[in-house]
């Protein structure tokens, strides 16, 4: 710990980087939310894309210090700008909610949108029901079908939950389609999947 403070006091990410992620989990000493996002932040300065999405959640969550919506947008949006996902999903949750900024729909779909097309499952899987909804974009049942389709694909093995509610919701929505958009759907999913 004493080389690494050092060693982070004079500016080394790495440093930074390890003194955060002890702090979060308690390695050195009892966890220490505030110094944990103390050295989140200067990691985040530096231009640090996972730093940066850290440091958004704590703010967003008041962990560590208040919480502060306003700074975890920014946050979220400089590490988006660097293409992290979960930034991406996470400003979209904070558009559609009106955290920190005034609600707006379209704007979630947008983010979800540019994840969604990075493979995001859980950006495929909420994108599909604002499509489902005609929330923030255009209602298109062809579309939210594709969407559960692929966030059903692409779920990971920690997320069977949101797998499992993707599929029942694409199940509840073609239910409404004809046999033409059925077929659609399918075309759709397999020309994504090839093109990921």
């Amino acid at each position: 710990m004493i080389w690494y403070r050092k060693a982070a006091r004079a500016g080394l990410a790495e440093s930074q980087y390890n003194l955060a992620m002890m702090y979060e989990a308690g390695e050195a000493g009892p966890v220490d939310e505030a110094e944990a996002r103390h050295w989140w932040r200067r990691l985040a300065e530096q231009g640090d894309a996972d730093a940066q999405f850290a440091l958004a959640l704590k703010c967003a969550k008041g962990r560590g210090g208040p919480r502060d919506d306003a700074e975890a947008l920014t946050w979220y949006g400089r590490a988006a700008d660097q293409g992290h996902l979960l930034a991406l999903y996470n400003l979209g949750v904070m558009f559609l909610a009106g955290q920190g900024v005034a609600a707006d729909a379209a704007s979630a779909a947008a983010c979800w949108r540019a994840a969604a097309g990075r493979g995001l499952a859980l950006a495929q899987f909420s994108l599909g029901a604002l499509y489902a909804r005609g929330q923030g974009v255009a209602r298109d049942d062809v579309q939210a079908c594709v969407l559960f389709a692929l966030a059903a694909t692409r779920a990971g093995p920690d997320q069977m939950e949101m797998r499992q509610m993707a599929l029942r919701n694409r199940t509840t929505v073609s239910c409404g389609l004809s046999a033409e958009q059925v077929a659609q759907v399918e075309q759709r999913a397999r020309a994504w999947l090839a093109r990921a």
